[in-house]
């Protein structure tokens, strides 16, 4: 419907049955590790672009600057539920909740039930917090590992959405989004540009959209979809807006999905990891937790270290 609209050459990419061998090879020519599986269709999509040209334009930005993740919806409806309630209640949920185990349904609720998430955001962990990391890592030390202090950023932020957006822009952005699509992209000699990350852009996005007109309990990224009104076909689903992931969980159901990333992840040369704790975490996937971004996270750290023979300390 778009490409008829502005009467533009539409191209489909079917990946459905993507080879297990295949995100191997795309993994190995990574210059570091990415804990993020969004850098798969990244560069399947890097890799399409290529055959047809050499620069592109992407959308990195859109989220961050008018309210456009899912997450931003759930904060609301959680600080909405449960801001009430006592602190001292609250935080005893919360140190409850570091008891259960990762990947359980709910757990990572409870955790964002910390008083002093609700009331200044405190940036929550998504993969793993210093007590897992003590129990997946052998010789660990916590002094390695420094918690960013991101007050700085949210000084003078009032409103709870104006300062998750702004720690997702300083934060998640460059070190997550921007620097994936960059290693996707030119891995196949593709310059990806940021039209959103245009400087008056940014300033008119946090200095003059009120945060009511990003997003709510309802909607997300309000204000764009409502510029976008007179340019799209009149027919556009803008519900059918979604992050640019994989079906993780789905393909780690199949056996050679899951036995390779075993194999790999319990082997005797990845002695710098807790072989239970991994068993563990694999185990309860199978189960039906939700492990998957955490397994395929380590199962990229893994063959980028073997790939780089790169040696624990």
């Amino acid at each position: 419907m778009i490409a008829d609209s502005f009467s533009t050459n539409h191209h489909v990419l079917e990946a459905n049955n993507l080879d297990f061998s295949r995100v191997i090879d795309i993994v190995k020519k990574l210059d570091e590790p990415i804990f993020d599986s969004s850098v798969i269709p990244t560069y399947l999509v890097s890799s399409l672009i290529n055959k047809h040209c050499k620069v592109a334009l992407g959308g990195d930005g859109g989220d961050e600057l008018f309210g456009g993740y899912s997450y931003y919806q759930d904060l609301l409806l959680l600080q909405h539920k449960f801001s009430f309630l006592p602190d001292s209640f609250l935080e005893t949920i919360a140190n409850f909740s570091k008891l259960l185990p990762l990947g359980l349904s709910g757990k990572s609720m409870l955790q964002q039930l910390d008083p002093l998430f609700l009331a200044r955001f405190k940036v929550p962990t998504k993969f793993f917090d210093l007590s897992n990391i003590n129990s997946l890592l052998k010789g660990f030390n916590r002094n390695d590992f420094k918690t960013e202090d991101i007050h700085e950023l949210i000084t003078n932020c009032e409103h709870f959405i104006d300062r998750v957006t702004r720690i997702d822009f300083h934060r998640y952005l460059p070190e997550d989004v921007l620097a994936k699509v960059d290693r996707a992209s030119m891995l196949n000699s593709v310059e990806t540009r940021a039209p959103f990350l245009d400087t008056q852009l940014i300033e008119f996005a946090f200095n003059n959209i009120p945060n009511y007109e990003k997003v709510n309990s309802y909607d997300k990224k309000i204000f764009l979809k409502k510029a976008a009104k007179s340019i799209l076909p009149i027919n556009f689903d803008y519900s059918r807006k979604q992050g640019f992931s994989i079906p993780l969980k789905e393909w780690l159901t199949k056996a050679e999905w899951m036995n390779g990333i075993s194999d790999l992840l319990l082997s005797t040369s990845n002695e710098g990891m807790n072989q239970k704790y991994l068993t563990r975490m694999i185990d309860n996937q199978r189960n039906g937790f939700s492990n998957s971004e955490r397994i395929f996270g380590l199962f990229v750290f893994e063959v980028w270290r073997q790939e780089n023979n790169i040696k624990y300390a």
